[in-house]
């Protein structure tokens, strides 16, 4: 009785949500980003917001500031919107 074993070659995972932000923009949590805490070297004039939803008056937290930032970006949020930030790392 011989049998034959198929080696069935899985495709690569799709890839997930990243833990760095490289760039200004809006970063779905849980879809482009992963949640949890991020740290920017900042800019001059570096603003950020944690949505609620796509709108972007709909903040759950903001700042504007110079120099590194750090926040803590929670599973429930719906984004997160940088501007002037620089490159943000998740820390934690």
């Amino acid at each position: 009785g011989t049998h034959t074993v198929t080696v069935t070659v899985a495709p690569p995972p799709p890839p997930g949500p990243k833990t760095t932000m490289p760039a200004n923009g809006t970063f779905l949590v849980n879809t482009d980003i992963a949640p949890g805490t991020y740290r920017s070297g900042g800019g001059t004039s570096c603003y950020w917001a944690r949505l609620k939803s796509l709108n972007t008056n709909d903040v759950i937290d903001n700042s504007v500031g110079e120099g590194q930032q750090v926040v803590a970006i929670l599973p429930t949020d719906t984004a997160f919107v940088t501007r002037g930030c620089g490159t943000w790392s998740k820390v934690g």
